[in-house]
């Protein structure tokens, strides 16, 4: 079915805290709505931080016909994963913040993103789990090994977090550093936000900025929000980064998105 009688050509929405819900899956009801959209006409794409393998089984799980924005839009592909567009930061510069952290923040663990693989720094905060995730993928290794890194992730206890991002952002004014959760920061190349992966699938698909919806929960959510339009920021955000939205969705464990795309119209539930 074609989209030319639809308001909304595309949905954008974040994963962790925004479609998948506390038990890191997504709800019958999303599911269904969802379907019905992209059955509709209209794009639905996956906008996270993770890379493209942390991705990809959730589309291939829930048979969701989907573009994605991986590394915070540092690598977007369609739907037959063809590139549309890819940027990442030299791996001289990646070792120069790796440096940086493991002389004067040395309690802060970091984690350097490619497209396919992840390189882990040597040390596991226990006490807060922060690595599990990801260390099953990964392998403790040195960045000087020549690896171009797409993004970097930096863990540390939620009393430290703020202060790592500011000091960070002092240091290394050429690259994008944000908040992500309580305990995690993300550098990127300046510029490169979730915001740019929706200008760029926008222009890969010819539509406007306002024939998009967007959902996210958190700060490095906040430039895809302010592109898109509607955008809503969910319930379970934290209360410092809701305050930058008009529109409120209800929670991630309350079918938040399936609400509010039934309440605009773009799927019939």
């Amino acid at each position: 079915m074609n989209n030319e009688n639809t308001k909304y050509k595309a949905i954008f929405t974040d994963l962790d805290g925004t479609l998948l819900n506390s038990q890191k899956t997504i709800t019958p009801k999303t599911l269904e709505a969802l379907k019905q959209c992209s059955a509709r006409g209209i794009a639905l794409v996956l906008s996270s931080s993770r890379n493209l393998e942390g991705i990809e089984h959730i589309p291939k799980k829930y048979g969701i016909d989907c573009y994605i924005s991986a590394l915070g839009g540092g690598l977007i592909v369609d739907k037959d994963r063809k590139i549309i567009f890819e940027k990442g930061m030299t791996a001289k510069t990646a070792q120069s913040v790796v440096n940086f952290i493991e002389t004067e923040l040395p309690f802060v663990t970091w984690n350097i993103f490619t497209a396919e693989e992840l390189i882990v720094k040597n040390r596991v905060v226990k006490e807060q789990n922060i690595v599990k995730a990801y260390a099953k993928n990964g392998r403790a290794a040195d960045i000087d090994c020549g690896v171009s890194a797409d993004k970097m992730l930096c863990m540390c206890s939620p009393s430290d977090t703020k202060r790592t991002a500011e000091v960070l952002s002092k240091e290394f004014d050429d690259l994008a550093v944000v908040q992500s959760s309580d305990i995690l920061i993300e550098i990127n190349p300046k510029g490169l936000t979730k915001g740019l992966g929706v200008k760029k699938i926008c222009g890969h698909l010819g539509i406007d900025l306002s024939q998009t919806i967007a959902f996210g929960d958190n700060f490095n959510d906040f430039e895809m929000l302010k592109t898109a339009g509607p955008a809503f920021a969910m319930e379970n955000s934290p209360a410092e980064f809701k305050k930058n939205f008009e529109h409120i969705a209800p929670s991630n464990d309350s079918d938040g998105i399936y609400k509010i795309l039934c309440g605009l119209g773009p799927c019939r539930l």
